[in-house]
């Protein structure tokens, strides 16, 4: 009979990934050996966020010999503590702000004072609930701060980062996060309100009512200046990055030579769609999310990296009900001119596009892509993804290709909403064989669906045409 210590180290590789974080410390208990292929696997990825106990545990992981070699991925939570207004009597008048319309929802049958207002007990309530944790509010700000300008700071992040010679990627997530199996995942965007009588960490990254912390960018900024510090090859991803780090006021002009050993990018881009301000003296001016994409700020920042080999980009913001086209075209967000000689892998999201310029992007890179996901896209203004499948499919050669959300085939003036192709199912799936393989293209005119919309705004779906 065959024993456990017998079997080929191989097979215990295939099998680690596979056992849940408690599974797996029981598992290193067994040997030496085990202990040791266990530990590749439990301290892979290592997640982190701003404060000194938190940053402690990253630092005592460095300093076991044993160990620091397994990490090759740290997760930052960049949630913050921090907000606008310090004080006590601030932090009490912003959490009435929030609190009336939850109290006012949650005991809709109470008679108010005032149609948005809050009965005098439930005031001195919530004055006390306030008071009560302001201290701890308080020191774990204070702590932040310290962190950030400590161990964290962009000079100084290098320092932690290099002790791991196996780390090839940070991974910076925002919103609500929930712990998994070796690691988090984002769950939600804003954060979670589990309580009314405190600020959640994060608050102000999702609140244009709070100054501080635009989302992400002070986890963004130590980074690239630690990763690029390694003298390596490192990945990034970022959920999600408020538009302004791309403004010149913000982004580093040092930054374009510290991405040339970026491989892999995956960001999703906090964006709204403005446009030119203007000013009372007869300029215009533009606003900094307007210019951000316009001016070509951001598409810069992808010209820094030239040894890219996967790219995923997105924006943040969910396409509304009623509302077919996103925020940005990809003229807008990728130098289309830009030929990336490595770039294997590409995934698109809720962007809309011009059916030239897909085109073009496709067969730039036709000759190294090999896996192409797209989900939501929009041909804009008019276009037809029959003739774009048609005249890629020629030149590429996927291994992988994934199709998935809406896909516009047109609008309708008379009413409001538009004809899609749904690629959830079925149909997703028959166009990725269709663009590995080859065959008829599955898209049609008849086999599209009505996206509708009611008068009140939801949306609505009728059965394929027939």
């Amino acid at each position: 009979m065959t024993t456990i210590y017998s079997l080929p180290p191989e097979i215990y590789g295939k099998i680690v990934p596979h056992l849940t974080d408690a599974d797996l410390r029981e598992y290193r208990c067994t040997c030496k050996y085990f202990a040791a292929t266990g530990a590749k696997e439990l301290f892979k990825v290592i997640a982190f966020h701003a404060s000194s106990v938190s940053v402690q545990r990253v630092q005592e992981l460095a300093g076991r010999e044993n160990l620091r070699g397994c990490v090759q991925t740290l997760v930052w939570d960049s949630n913050l503590w921090d907000i606008a207004g310090g004080t006590e009597d601030e932090l009490t008048a912003y959490q009435l702000q929030q609190g009336r319309y939850s109290t006012l929802r949650d005991n809709y049958r109470l008679l108010y004072p005032e149609p948005y207002g809050l009965l005098p007990r439930d005031i001195e309530a919530k004055i006390g609930d306030v008071k009560a944790h302001y201290q701890a509010h308080d020191e774990r700000r204070q702590d932040e701060k310290k962190t950030l300008h400590g161990v964290l700071h962009p000079d100084r992040i290098a320092g932690l980062l290099q002790q791991f010679p196996a780390l090839r990627e940070i991974r910076i997530l925002n919103g609500s996060l929930e712990s998994r199996e070796r690691g988090l995942q984002k769950i939600r965007t804003d954060i979670a309100r589990d309580t009314l009588d405190f600020i959640p960490r994060g608050d102000s990254l999702f609140n244009p009512d709070l100054e501080d912390g635009p989302l992400g960018v002070h986890a963004l900024t130590r980074a690239i200046e630690g990763l690029s510090a390694l003298q390596r090859p490192w990945k990034l991803e970022i959920d999600a990055i408020d538009y302004t780090f791309f403004m010149p006021r913000i982004y580093p002009v040092s930054f374009e030579a510290k991405l040339g050993r970026l491989t892999s990018l995956t960001l999703a881009l906090s964006y709204w769609r403005g446009g030119p301000i203007a000013r009372g003296d007869g300029y215009e001016e533009c606003d900094e999310c307007w210019a951000v994409l316009k001016r070509g700020f951001f598409k810069q920042f992808l010209r820094s990296m030239k040894a890219l080999r996967s790219l995923s980009l997105s924006l943040h913001q969910r396409r509304q009900i009623g509302r077919f086209h996103a925020a940005a075209s990809i003229r807008e967000m990728i130098p289309l001119d830009e030929d990336w000689t490595e770039l294997c892998e590409l995934s698109l999201t809720n962007i809309d596009v011009a059916e030239e310029d897909i085109i073009r992007l496709l067969q730039n890179h036709s000759s190294t892509l090999k896996a192409l996901h797209l989900k939501d896209i929009c041909l804009v203004p008019d276009g037809s993804w029959i003739h774009v499948l048609e005249a890629v499919r020629p030149v590429l050669k996927l291994t992988s290709a994934i199709f998935s959300g809406e896909y516009l085939f047109g609008c309708c003036e008379e009413k409001p909403g538009a004809l899609i192709w749904w690629l959830n199912g079925d149909l997703g799936s028959a166009l990725s064989e269709y663009l590995i393989s080859g065959g008829e293209c599955p898209l049609r005119e008849d086999n599209t669906v009505w996206h509708g919309v009611t008068a009140d705004g939801n949306a609505w779906f009728e059965q394929e045409r027939s």
